[in-house]
């Protein structure tokens, strides 16, 4: 069985993954702070010397490496703190990963092409990093991330979009923007073939639909035109189109629009009923 490193697994987009990932594989999940509960190790990539001494003593045949600042405002406002976790971290990985001969999967972003924000620079950089795994490699390029995630409290839209359905009180959002969302299963999926695979390629692959939206429009396809109300926070972002040709060169799986927006329906009446089962067990 392949032993799969996944860091910055208390995120979103980590703790998705660390749960459908260790129903198959033999996963070591880390983070900045421990997580004993869930069996979560503390691992802090800033940190050469602590890297290179816990990835060089468990060994893993991949990493996962999602360990980041991704918030894109607080980014903007700490780019130093930026740079030394999202580009030093991922220097750390790659160092260690080509200690051991272990293969890289890199969660990046479409904010790394044509880069302005500060996130986005530290994407960029990283995935030049990245490219220099010699065991071999994947980036996996993603656009706003929408799903049912463990976590559940992270700044992520989707978990806004929970609190929108539960609280019922009217909420904001862009109207303006248009961008091919990332389905949080999509990225499962993918990430899943090239492991089981085991293709390293090298490639840069956008993870989207192939349609566009904006944000108003998904959300009142998943909760219906109440309570949501149209905005323009999103107006300074410049509009691109991915063709998904990467995807289907290299035979990955897909993800549509239309299938996204029914996952994501089940998603939140899951979560509410998750919500309701708590309530009455503190009955």
């Amino acid at each position: 069985m392949k032993k799969i490193l996944i860091t910055g697994a208390k995120g979103y987009i980590g703790s998705y993954l660390f749960n459908q990932l260790s129903a198959k594989f033999e996963i070591i999940a880390t983070s900045l702070h421990e997580d004993n509960d869930n069996n979560i190790i503390s691992l802090d990539i800033r940190n050469n010397s602590n890297v290179i001494n816990f990835i060089t003593k468990i060994k893993p045949n991949i990493i996962i490496h999602l360990g980041a600042l991704s918030n894109v405002k607080l980014c903007e406002k700490n780019p130093l703190e930026t740079f030394e976790t999202n580009v030093n971290g991922t220097i750390n990985i790659v160092q260690a990963a080509n200690i051991i001969n272990a293969k890289v999967i890199f969660i990046s972003s479409l904010a790394s092409i044509n880069p302005i924000s500060e996130y986005g620079k530290s994407k960029y950089m990283s995935e030049e990093i990245i490219k220099t795994v010699t065991e071999g490699y994947e980036i996996l390029q993603l656009s706003m991330t929408f799903g049912l995630s463990p976590n559940t409290k992270n700044h992520r839209p989707f978990n806004k979009i929970i609190k929108t359905k539960i609280s019922g009180i009217p909420n904001t959002y862009d109207n303006t923007w248009k961008f091919q969302p990332t389905h949080l299963k999509h990225v499962f999926l993918v990430i899943n073939r090239i492991i089981i695979e085991d293709t390293f390629l090298g490639r840069t692959i956008p993870v989207i639909t192939k349609e566009c939206t904006t944000m108003y429009k998904l959300i009142t396809d998943i909760l219906g035109n109440n309570n949501i109300l149209k905005g323009n926070s999103y107006s300074n972002r410049k509009e691109h189109v991915f063709g998904l040709n990467k995807l289907l060169d290299s035979n990955l799986p897909m993800c549509c629009y239309k299938l996204m927006i029914r996952d994501l329906k089940e998603d939140i009446r899951v979560y509410q009923l998750m919500i309701a089962n708590k309530s009455d067990d503190r009955k």
